[in-house]
């Protein structure tokens, strides 16, 4: 199992970045999901991960980074 597994979702819909999220929680194979979502075009991407994901089943915690453009996912 690796530590860090990075997911970019710059320029994808809500939908497409859930979709790709998911199947990475359906079987984790990373201690945390980093997801890069970008900053500079909006937060719309980085509220959607933030607030659906916290209550995840398989989501032990969500952390935020030093960097705005980044949202790391801590799985169980």
């Amino acid at each position: 199992m690796q530590y860090i597994k990075e997911i970019d979702i710059h320029g994808y819909t809500q939908q497409e970045a859930c979709k790709m999220i998911d199947a990475a929680l359906k079987k984790p194979d990373a201690l945390t999901l980093r997801i890069i979502h970008g900053y500079n075009q909006g937060q719309i991407l980085a509220q959607m991960v933030r607030k659906r994901y916290r209550s995840h089943p398989h989501v032990q915690r969500i952390e935020l980074s030093m960097n705005p453009g980044i949202t790391d996912i801590i799985t169980k």
